[in-house]
This record gives C-alpha cells, structure tokens and sequence, in this order.
C-alpha cells in the first residue's frame, strides 16, 4: 500500500506552474460565525460572531439556533460542515434561525474569507493537482525580499478536519500558534496544504476522505514543494502534527527529507494506540482501576471488530448491542472522519516507515499530552539513534498539551486540550534543532530571551485611542483616552497610565475610567509579570505576557498564580498604531466574549 507516485506526480509537476498566479480554485466563502455542533431538531447554536463579518451584517446574535442553511436541516455536525465547506464566494445563503421562540430567516450573497497576512512574509496561495484527479490548496510563506532557494518546512497536519489557514491569526490554538511562529522567525521557506475537500481545496466532502486520498493529496504537494525556485530541494524538512507526528515519513520517498519533527505523534498500530488512548480517558475521568479494566476489555473486543476486520462502529453496535455504552461518536464516522479512514491507518506500518528513515529525527511530547503516549516518541527517536548514534533527539515539554500549550495546572486533564496559549519552548527547540541541521546561523538562546524581553519597548511614548465597551448583552458604550508609556528603575520596568473618558463627563470631573500598570520581566519564565491598578474602581489584576505569533497576549492570574479565563490582547502592532482588546471565557476556553477595545494611535515618539 506504500506504492510510490513519484513517476505520476513528476508528470502533474511538469505540465504544473509552480506558484503560478492562475489559480483555478475558486476561494472559500467567509461567514464569520462559530457554531456548537447540532443537536437534531435543536439545530447548531451560534457561540460568537465575528466583528464585521456577514454573520453580524445577517443580525446574528449569540445564542441564536440555525435550524437550517440553504434548506439543508442541521442535524448533526457532519451535516453542517457539508453545506459549510461547500460554500464558495459568490454564493448564496439562506439561514432558518430561531431565536427565542422566534423563526426568522436571513439571506446573504457571501464574500471570500480573506487571506492571510503575516508581517515580513510573502504568502502565495496555489493548488496542486493529485493523482486522484482534483487539486488542493497550497499556502506558502517565504521571507520578503528573500533571495535564492531557502531550506523549507512542510508540514503533515493532524487528524481532524480543521483548516491550516489561518486568516485571522493562530487565535489561542497552539499548533497554529508554532505554524505562525516557524513561518515568522525561521528564515524558512513553508508549505501548508489543506486537505481534499476542505477549504478552497477541490474533492469531496473532508468528512468522506479516506486517508490514502489525503496522503495522496500530500505527497503530490510535496513534489511540488521541492521543485520550486524558492526551496533548496536538499534542505526540506516534514513537520508532522499530531496524526502528521506519525505517517510524516511517508510523505516522501526516502532521501528527499533532511530532517523530520514529529509533535504529539504515534508509532505502533493504531489499534495499540486506541486501547491505549481510551484507557488514559477513562483514567482523566475519575474511573477506578477495576472499572477501567472491565470497560478496556470491551473496548479491546470493540476494536478488534472496528479496525481489524473493518467494520464500522454502526455495524459493531448492531451485531454487539453489548458494546454500545461504550460508544461515544457517530455510527459511521470518528473524530470527524470515516470508517475507512482508520482502518486504513490500522493498516499502516508506522515504525518501518521510521525505521526506514535517514535523515536526523526529533520528537517531542508533552507532558500533558493524554491524546499521545510518550512511549511511541521515544521509539521514534530510538530507531533513528539505531541506524546512527546521536541522529534521533527526544524532548519532553513539560506541563504541556496536545495542542502544544502549556498548562498552568500540574496534571492532564479531559478539558485542557484546547486550553492555554503555546508553549514558546516548543518554538525555540524546534527553530534550533532546524537551524542546527540545516546548517543556518542559530541564534544564541539568550538572543530568543532578549525578544521577549523587548516586547513592550515599541510603545514607549504617547498614544491616544477609541475605546468601545460591551456588555453582556450586547449593548456598546464608546468613549476616547489617552494611553502614556515610560520606561522606568533604569531601564528595569514599563509602567503606562491609562486614562478613559465617556460622553457627559463634565470639565473638572475626575476621569471613569483611569489606572496604571508596572510590567517587569522575568527571565525564568521567559515571560511578562503584569499588575494592574485601576485607581477608578479600585480593581487589581495580575497577568502574565507573552508574544504568540503577531500577538502579545496577557493571562489573567489569580493571586496564587492559578490562572482564569481573560485575556488582554495586543494585536496589529505597526510603528503608530495597534488594536487591544479584552476578552474573557466562560467555557474552559472553548469560545470568548469580547469585553473590550481600543484603536490606539500613536501621539508622540
């Protein structure tokens, strides 16, 4: 099943223009509002909407239900996502919302979700044609006002059918926090691809695709990557995520990869690794040994049926009722995917595709990863330091997710999968294990300390702003201020003063809203400590600060250091002007409520 497509994807690359600018995809519609997954007649609830977006102009409100999209019901997530991903600029659609006890409907001509801007990067958007008779979309970024062919970076994603584009920034997500990060600090070349049938890229639906199809689809952008003018083609290394973290060396023929970084990947069968995972879930949850045990011996028979003699879930279930309590996805469908989706991973020799590895290997676990074991990274590691002493390298983060975030508590837990922000050591050991191995200036690590430590040098100075508060129902108060920035213990500290004012205030009065903030660095955390002072309401907050791709983000913290769920955020930062904006969550960090912001623009120097 490892049959090699080189000889067909050269002849794809040879009638292909390489980034060439007509691309015949046509773009992804924009609709700008999250949806909670459906609940049949209930339909898909809407947890935020998008400042600006078309769902905001269509009056979309939180907490509203859309029971239908283009007369498609949404009665399930794979029923949703079919008539979403679908949707191409320039088309039509019709919304059934209920809103209370309301039904309504809205209609709107949608336009294309904007593209990605990274500053300091050139971005091109292509497609690569497959083997299977459709292209995909490929995104490239390449350091402006570069010259020559550069050592890339490719990258093998996850399981699940989420974009790799990231329009509006990495947001809290961790992988797509490292992506922005490699692509921004590198040096190097990238390429990303969305799957088939997700985003501009053509095929069916990404809840239909099998695994080979996407592979395919991944081996065929590959051989595009390598034969652009920007790449060294010796010099290209596989940056697999999650799933990506296992099947990366089947990406490439051997010998056509420098190196591979494989993050919160796998390596036995996946049958192993099912039994595997189920039984630290069932552990997060709180079960006792004896019971745990009882279930894994239901799940060991679940599995058997399921990926070994290739059934579906659904089938299992009806030919085994026994087993459906055990049961917590779709009949004929897991994370997202179908049957044949995994029962072709079960097929996959995952460690002799690693053992047939010759280039240097890094793999990394987090400490907190409960989705991945840590035994299947060091394998990893082990079978490259077999073939050649000192070429594998493994790495624990610790306190850190699946998602590469770090987590303030001391243990795993079910709800910190999505949690946090990334973990800027995830940052630094990979950007020096790709420097050291491609050969390019490596920083020295204090350099990285000193980035972080300069973070609020840029605005130092005067700034005034245009401030909007929003209450929890929604309704807006705006008002102006001025925004003051010094540096101050020789040089040790920022401190700002922060002054607000809102219509009616009289000449004389004392200001609503007014404060002060001392931000000290802290060189063992490698990050910001914040205290705020609000001398108007007398309210105290403490945060911690870091940059996270074009961001920098402050974590509110509670006094012991626990964190909670706010964040103050610094955001399109240029030399006069940024955006800043308050935000908070009330579900584990799953969606955020916007408190506040401001457009600041800079006074004086």
């Amino acid at each position: 099943m490892f049959r090699s497509v080189v000889t067909v994807i050269a002849l794809f690359v040879a009638i292909a223009a390489v980034f060439a600018c007509n691309d015949p995809l046509r773009r992804q519609a924009y609709f700008g509002a999250a949806l909670d997954s459906p609940e049949g007649d209930k339909g898909a609830e809407v947890l935020r909407v998008r400042e600006g977006s078309p769902a905001e102009q269509m009056g979309l409100q939180r907490g509203d239900r859309v029971l239908k999209m283009n007369g498609h019901k949404l009665v399930d997530a794979l029923a949703m996502e079919k008539v979403r991903s679908a949707l191409r600029a320039g088309d039509t659609l019709q919304l059934e919302v209920r809103r209370g006890s309301e039904v309504f409907e809205r209609q709107m001509t949608l336009p294309e979700l904007p593209r990605e801007s990274i500053h300091g990067l050139d971005i091109y958007y292509d497609s690569a044609p497959t083997t299977r008779g459709f292209r995909v979309r490929t995104i490239v970024t390449r350091p402006a006002h570069a010259q020559g062919p550069l050592p890339g970076i490719f990258l093998a994603p996850w399981l699940s059918c989420d974009s790799v584009e990231m329009p509006f920034g990495p947001g809290n997500d961790g992988m797509l926090g490292l992506l922005h990060a490699l692509a921004s600090q590198s040096g190097f070349v990238t390429m990303r691809v969305e799957r088939p049938g997700l985003g501009d890229s053509q095929g069916p639906p990404c809840s239909e695709v099998d695994f080979l199809t996407e592979l395919d689809s991944f081996k065929a952008a590959f051989q595009v990557f390598r034969a652009s003018k920007f790449v060294d083609p010796n010099r290209i290394f596989v940056l697999g995520l999650s799933n990506g973290g296992g099947y990366a060396p089947l990406v490439a023929p051997p010998g056509e990869v420098a190196g591979f970084v494989s993050i919160g990947g796998w390596a036995k069968t996946w049958f192993e690794h099912m039994l595997e995972h189920e039984r630290r879930r069932l552990e997060l949850q709180g079960l006792g040994p004896g019971e745990v045990t009882q279930r894994m011996a239901g799940y060991a028979e679940f599995y058997t049926d399921y990926l070994i003699r290739k059934l579906t879930p659904g089938e299992v279930l009806r030919r085994k009722p026994y087993l459906a309590k055990l049961w917590y996805d779709m009949p004929k469908h897991q994370y997202g995917r179908p049957a044949s989706f995994f029962h072709q991973l079960q097929e996959l020799n995952v460690l002799a595709a690693w053992q047939g590895v010759t280039a240097p290997v890094l793999a990394i676990w987090g400490e907190h990863d409960w989705i991945m074991s840590r035994d299947d990274h060091e394998l990893i590691a082990k079978l490259a330091n077999q073939r050649k002493p000192g070429s594998g390298r493994f790495v624990v983060l610790p306190r850190t997710t699946h998602n590469i975030v770090l987590n303030e508590g001391d243990a795993p837990t079910s709800e910190n999968f999505r949690t946090g922000t990334l973990n800027p050591s995830a940052v630094r050991i990979v950007l020096d294990w790709l420097r050291e191995v491609a050969g390019t200036d490596t920083p020295n690590p204090s350099n990285q300390m000193e980035d972080q430590s300069k973070l609020f040098d840029q605005f130092l100075g005067d700034w005034e702003f245009d401030l909007v508060q929003v209450g929890p129902d929604g309704s807006r108060r705006t008002g102006k201020g001025e925004w003051h920035f010094a540096s101050i213990l020789e040089g040790r500290a920022i401190q700002d003063v922060w002054i607000a004012r809102f219509p009616g205030a009289k000449p004389g009065d004392l200001p609503e809203g007014h404060g002060t903030t001392l931000r000290v660095f802290d060189p063992q955390i490698n990050a910001w400590r914040i205290a705020w002072m609000s001398a108007a309401r007398r309210n105290f907050q403490l945060f911690t600060a870091r940059r996270i791709g074009p961001e920098i983000v402050l974590e509110l913290v509670t006094g012991n250091g626990s964190p909670e769920q706010g964040k103050w955020i610094f955001s399109e930062i240029t030399n006069n002007s940024f955006r800043w904006r308050a935000v908070e969550s009330e579900d584990g960090g799953r969606t955020w409520r916007l408190l506040q912001e401001m457009h600041v623009r800079r006074v004086t120097p």
